[in-house]
């Protein structure tokens, strides 16, 4: 098995909701969590600290207090509320005390929600890091284990993209130079473009492990037959490299992902 590192990670652009929305949103999230996998029955703060931040499972009472205190702040005024910004949560989950100390099963969870006003697409979103076991089962999460996880994701938070990454196959990804980025690096000074290199600009939507397509998208796209597809009721699709945990030293695991990546590439921006 490898001993890679994966993330889910989940964007979308401005959109604007009420604490109301945020607290029902972030409660069903959370709330649903330990359906697929134990792990999720906790939400503690980060180490060294096992205190928990929130009970699982939430009551509505609880979500509001969390979503009024996930507000976005201005430093200064201290403690203005900063609207524009959305909501911000993050934690670990550790399943019950028993695996709280077992940093293999360990798994932590960012949410950002609700930034509105501006043109990034990346502005809002969700970031699990995922555990290199899991605990049902001993073993490293599968890309069919992971699948529900991705479902809940788009359900809940309806985001315009995304994938489980594999970390080590972050540079292998697709890109192409960046002029916006290199007409800031010029207008830099000598020693800030030594310290600041010009990097070359992803394409998006990226290949992950498992990849989400949003109908539009996946409508234009032709998925190679070695990769398995899974047609969503919206029709979106998952698109999943191989079962088993993908890694950058297996030749078919990267083959699929180029290929993947060039069945992808009319719809990249």
């Amino acid at each position: 098995m490898s001993d890679e590192s994966y993330r889910l990670a989940a964007w979308w652009g401005s959109r604007q909701i009420t604490i109301e929305q945020f607290a029902d949103d972030f409660g069903a999230f959370l709330n649903t969590l330990p359906e697929i996998d134990s792990i999720f029955l906790s939400w503690l703060n980060y180490r060294p600290s096992d205190k928990p931040r929130f009970p699982v499972p939430m009551a509505h009472e609880d979500t509001i207090c969390a979503a009024t205190k996930a507000q976005s702040r201005y430093d200064k005024p201290k403690d203005k509320i900063w609207p524009e910004m959305g909501f911000h949560l993050s934690g670990r989950h550790a399943g019950s005390p028993e695996y709280f100390r077992r940093p293999e099963f360990e798994m932590s969870t960012i949410v950002w929600a609700g930034a509105y006003g501006g043109n990034n697409p990346h502005c809002n979103h969700v970031e699990i890091q995922i555990g290199t076991k899991r605990i049902s089962t001993g073993q490293p999460w599968r890309a069919s284990e992971l699948i529900p996880l991705m479902k809940l994701v788009l359900r809940i938070w309806q985001p315009r993209e995304m994938s489980v990454d594999c970390w080590r196959y972050g540079d292998l990804r697709a890109s192409v130079p960046d002029a916006v980025g290199a007409a800031r690096h010029a207008a830099l000074s000598p020693r800030l473009q030594l310290l600041n290199p010009l990097q070359d600009r992803t394409l998006l939507p990226w290949v992950g492990w498992l990849t989400y397509l949003p109908a539009d998208l996946a409508a234009k796209v032709t998925i190679p037959g070695e990769i398995a597809v899974e047609r969503l009721d919206d029709g979106g699709i998952i698109a999943t490299l191989c079962d088993e945990p993908f890694t950058i030293d297996n030749p078919i695991h990267t083959a699929r992902a180029r290929a993947m990546e060039a069945a992808i590439r009319p719809v990249q921006s």
